[in-house]
């Protein structure tokens, strides 16, 4: 197991869950026979395992020999685990976030006259409307907030970079 907080209450559930699904019973042998399947972001928040509420990016997790999955896994909880399935995970997040960013730079607002302008278009064209955008709780990141959204760290950092662009 990883050096950290292998103690935690919610990872000592998700280890006595996938227990049942093991044939080790030793906590430190049964996560050792799990690895990374898939890593997916829902739009309606989620509940790990663990019993850890709010999460957004949900990974699915397969056992070794028996091919059973167990999903949905936080990201917190698969770092957690042995250092191959953090190898695995972090591949699978580098290609999730990759994509993600992509399509979250190509949206568009939607709304009023800026309907045709992406976020980082309308922070280079009217940095004052941006810097008001991140402002108000709508573009919160904060995941138990009623308005939260799971692109929203990646939308606040187009219009904090056309901020930053608009003042150069």
């Amino acid at each position: 197991m990883c050096n950290n907080d292998k103690t935690s209450r919610n990872f000592k559930i998700l280890v006595a869950h996938l227990r049942q699904h093991s044939i080790s019973k030793d906590p430190q042998e049964v996560v050792k026979e799990w690895e990374h399947l898939r890593l997916w972001e829902c739009k309606v928040v989620g509940v790990c395992r663990c019993s850890k509420t709010g999460i957004v990016e949900h990974n699915a997790i397969v056992h070794r020999l028996t091919g059973l999955v167990v999903e949905p896994i936080g990201s917190s909880c698969i770092k957690m685990f042995p250092e191959d399935m953090r190898v695995q995970f972090k591949g699978a997040h580098d290609a999730y976030m990759c994509k993600k960013r992509a399509r979250v730079a190509s949206m568009k607002l939607g709304w009023g006259k800026y309907t045709h302008l992406t976020f980082l278009q309308l922070a280079l064209q009217d940095a004052q409307y941006a810097q008001w955008l991140l402002s108000i709780s709508k573009y919160s990141t904060k995941t138990r907030h009623a308005c939260f959204h799971p692109d929203n760290k990646e939308i606040r950092k187009l219009l904090k970079k056309g901020i930053e662009q608009n003042k150069t």
